[in-house]
């Protein structure tokens, strides 16, 4: 999932344009430093010498009309030379070319995702060259995108691909091809052939240069000397892209990375296991091995014969685990959210895969066979042959070696349950968290009238009235609109300014942003502590204003009453907002990040209103009044599409979904970790009493009774479960150390 290249020509070619450090404007994504304003590609694309070809994508969501149905989609918008670049051939028709990407709205055309293609025109050649409505624009389509192809962004799939200058049609209040300050698109490029990465970063920054310069001068929120000097101090960076934009690895990579080690450790534990099994065969070998090296074998020969045993035994084990693997591999991304675009996520088995496979069933066959192989061939000749080596243990190294390997297995084991608990204990605090609001007995959803074409003011009327709506449905206790919905991940930034108030050198003036209706409060029951709520008459056209939480107050205001006081939002020096409300701290991005600064304000006042998402909260189950609100909205405009009607329970399970998969993951590898061990201790502990069962029995006979032959073989049991202990111990602190930046509420060292 994280190393899997793109199916496109050359992918180990591709790169990815970022820009880490500070930023001010506009972001409409979580990765903010591989972002891009559409002025900056349009000059990177026409200056840079470093690559044969420059392209853009921004990810977006639309309403497809066909035949008087209408339902939300995913949108790729993308450059016009985004499929030539890649290599993409059609599945039918034609793609997305650079005669589509010229004059701005002049070339209405969509290319279908080969998935949205069959699920919705059912495989339907004949609608090629039909007309469709994105949004309130009639656009033609012009083939099918091939199949396999889920676009750059690994985790997501688009249902249709859009040209870059029909953005206007998909974002109709979001139009930013002109504005600096708005970021949206991901920029890859494909080198020329010769150039190396470092090259090409060293020769973009000339371009880059000047594109600092224009970006700061467009600013217009706060700009301190500080951050002008590092912002112009900014550099380009390029990453490999081969496996496309790394969103999702970005997000998964320390899940899997973690599984990755809990399945080596388990694979350790089962090495030991067959050494030990292999050790105890070596025992009864002993005579045919020692009457071999007495006829002249060469001991080498004897321990080739033993290691490829082993290996003979470690790749039958390997090609039951791959026939295994082809029914299971997909297991894990049927596990994850059901988002609609979890299904681009391919689990299957590719040839490097089977390769890895391959050489680790190598490398697991000699760790395996190794130790056997030396112990089972260093025999003392003459009293095997005379039948002497039977004193009573097969001799003391070789129990050494296989209670060390038990030994070794108890402390991984307990390292992974130790790992299993510090998870669980993580996820047990995380769900005991409060943030801030009730989430219970609350729908929502997202809608988006701006789509159809609409006036500012239309839009405000159609939310208005849906907001009504939904609030005299029977069973509901509030409604209110938000365009961000808690604990989504989905954030807004701008830049804010109070007078008075001298940024430190780390301040970041950036702060989270969300634009609600009036009753957003109440239906959340995040409680007001000073002020008041907006109202319908907090509209455009009327004073600005804001309601700010109290971490806005702490950092900007200290203990003053910032009620009556004005502040600047994304304007330097004119502080036009005025402060009529401050609520509690509520967690809005993330249960486990701290509440930061918060600034509301009402959506009616907002110029660039689109996305809404509707809250309601109901007396009872939402569940049973979800069809009540999709009739109500339908009623209301049927061409308003409903997009992920969920619980707000649903959507909190949905932002624990990482913390989970890892905790259930541990739980369980840390139950087949300590199974493997205790067969290892059982085995180890049935071969020495079988062995023993001479001693037993002179012992037996001499009058010892069962409690203390019990107390012999379980003193034995007890030294290697103590050994382990004390091994696997450090262990564990040392694991926990290294994972502690994926624990919340535990310490480092709370094993």
């Amino acid at each position: 999932m994280l190393l899997r290249p793109l199916p496109v020509e050359k992918p180990r070619e591709l790169v990815l344009l970022s820009a880490p450090g500070p930023n001010s404007g506009g972001f409409h994504g979580d990765d903010t430093h591989r972002l891009w304003s559409a002025p900056a590609y349009r000059e990177l694309r026409d200056r840079n010498g470093v690559f044969s070809a420059l392209f853009a994508r921004k990810p977006a969501n639309a309403n497809l009309g066909y035949r008087g149905s209408t339902e939300a989609i995913a949108v790729e918008i993308v450059s016009g030379n985004y499929f030539g670049v890649l290599g993409i051939r059609p599945a039918a028709g034609r793609l997305i070319a650079p005669a589509d990407d010229g004059a701005k709205n002049q070339h209405p055309v969509v290319t279908l995702a080969y998935g949205y293609w069959m699920k919705r025109f059912a495989a339907d050649a004949s609608i090629i060259g039909q007309t469709v409505r994105l949004n309130s624009t009639l656009m033609t389509v012009t083939g099918v995108a091939p199949r396999g192809f889920f676009g750059l962004d690994v985790g997501s799939s688009p249902d249709v691909y859009v040209p870059l200058a029909m953005n206007g049609a998909v974002n109709p209040m979001r139009d930013t091809d002109e504005d600096r300050t708005q970021h949206s698109i991901h920029l890859l490029g494909r080198l020329k052939p010769g150039t190396t990465l470092a090259n090409a970063q060293s020769l973009l920054q000339t371009v880059y240069g000047p594109i600092l310069n224009r970006d700061l001068a467009a600013m217009t929120g706060p700009v301190t000397q500080n951050f002008r000097e590092r912002f112009l101090k900014k550099q380009i960076v390029l990453q490999e892209a081969y496996g496309g934009v790394p969103t999702f690895s970005d997000d998964a990579a320390a899940p899997l990375t973690l599984l990755m080690g809990m399945v080596g450790l388990v694979l350790l534990i089962a090495c030991a296991n067959v050494a030990n099994l292999l050790i105890a065969r070596g025992v009864g070998r002993q005579r045919e091995i020692a009457i071999r090296l007495a006829l002249g074998a060469a001991r080498g020969d004897v321990m080739r014969q033993l290691m490829v045993e082993s290996l003979a035994l470690s790749m039958l084990g390997a090609a039951a685990g791959l026939f295994l693997a082809v029914w299971t591999s997909s297991l894990l991304v049927h596990v994850l959210p059901t988002d609609g675009t979890a299904h681009s996520l391919d689990g299957a088995l590719d040839a490097r895969a089977v390769l890895f496979s391959s050489g680790l069933a190598l490398a697991s066959g000699l760790v395996s066979g190794l130790l056997p192989a030396i112990q089972s061939t260093r025999p003392d000749v003459y009293p095997t042959l005379k039948n002497q080596a039977g004193s009573v243990m097969g001799g003391f190294g070789q129990m050494r070696s296989r209670q060390a390997l038990v030994v070794a297995q108890v402390a991984l084991s307990l390292l992974l349950l130790a790992g299993a608990g510090l998870f669980t204990r993580s996820l047990a605090h995380l769900k005991n968290v409060d943030p801030g609001f009730n989430t219970g007995r609350m729908a929502i959803f997202d809608v988006d009238a701006a789509r159809n074409g609409y006036s500012h003011e239309l839009v405000c009327q159609t939310y208005e009235d849906m907001q009504s709506r939904l609030a005299a449905l029977p069973g509901v206790t509030a409604a209110a609109l938000a365009m961000k919905i808690p604990l989504t991940g989905d954030e807004s930034t701008s830049g804010v300014e109070v007078p008075g108030y001298t940024p430190k050198p780390e301040d970041d003036s950036n702060l989270n942003f969300d634009r609600v209706s009036p009753g957003f409060f109440a239906a959340m029951e995040i409680p007001l502590v000073a002020g008041r709520d907006f109202t319908a008459r907090d509209r455009m056209g009327a004073p600005k204003v804001a309601v700010v939480n109290e971490a806005f107050v702490k950092r900007f205001f200290g203990t003053e009453n910032p009620v009556g006081r004005r502040i600047g939002v994304d304007k330097h020096d004119v502080y036009d907002v005025e402060i009529i409300g401050v609520v509690k701290n509520a967690r809005f991005s993330q249960l486990r990040d701290n509440p930061a600064g918060y600034v509301f304000i009402p959506y009616a006042q907002y110029e660039r209103l689109n996305k809404i998402s509707a809250i309601v909260r109901t007396a009872g189950a939402p569940q049973a009044l979800m069809p009540s609100m999709r009739r109500e909205v339908a009623n209301l405009d049927s061409n308003l599409a409903i997009a992920d009607m969920r619980t707000m329970e649903e959507q909190v399970e949905r932002s624990l979904f990482a913390e989970r998969l890892i905790s259930t993951l541990c739980a369980t590898f840390g139950a087949l970790a300590t199974l493997l061990a205790s067969i290892g201790l059982y085995g180890v502990t049935a071969f020495s009493v079988a062995r023993r069962t001479r001693e037993i029995g002179i012992r037996v006979a001499l009058g010892a009774d069962r409690a203390s032959v019990y107390t012999i073989v379980l003193k034995e049991v007890a030294w290697m479960a103590v050994g382990g202990i004390v091994v696997g111990l450090p262990l564990a602190i040392g694991l926990s150390r290294y994972i502690a930046s994926q624990l919340y509420g535990i310490g480092a060292t709370d094993t």
